[in-house]
């Protein structure tokens, strides 16, 4: 599936809540949360720009999506608060229902990599859902984030 195809299912604007899981093991923290899909680059891209708070601190962040492929992502994200300054490079799947999930690297302690994956899926036609999995150096995923979003009319 294109970046096109995505673009044309995903556009808009949504609103829901965001789930921070910093202990896998608690309830995390959840707040409200809005996003703005757009497509990027006449089509071949397309964008996701999302907010959220924790601690009290308002957040951003964007996921960038292209197809390399049908079933083939590419994908860079930055935010504010995990991410800091730097820009996170991503590689995975594209599903043929339309759901991408994509992983990268990150360093958690000097020479140990960690890995972080991104998930986002159409559950209904109104309903997005954006998931961030931590993978540990033994490959074992806790859930990061949760994000659930509803279209706006």
């Amino acid at each position: 599936m294109a970046a096109r195809k995505l673009t044309e299912r995903w556009t808009g604007t949504w609103s829901g809540s965001s789930t921070l899981f910093l202990d896998p093991a608690g309830a995390g923290e959840r707040s409200d949360s809005r996003l703005s899909v757009r497509s990027a680059a006449l089509g071949r891209f397309v964008t996701l720009e999302y907010d959220w708070s924790t601690q009290g601190a308002r957040q951003e962040g964007l996921l960038l999506i292209g197809a390399e492929t049908p079933l083939v992502a590419a994908a860079a994200w930055v935010d504010s608060w995990h991410m800091a300054e730097r820009l996170m490079k991503l590689a995975g799947t594209i599903d043929p229902r339309g759901s991408v999930r994509v992983v990268g690297r990150y360093a958690a302690t000097p020479g140990v990599e960690w890995g972080w994956s991104i998930t986002v899926e159409l559950a209904s036609p109104d309903e997005l859902l954006l998931r961030m999995h931590n993978i540990e150096p033994s490959g074992r995923e806790a859930l990061a984030v949760d994000a659930r979003y509803r279209r706006e009319a």
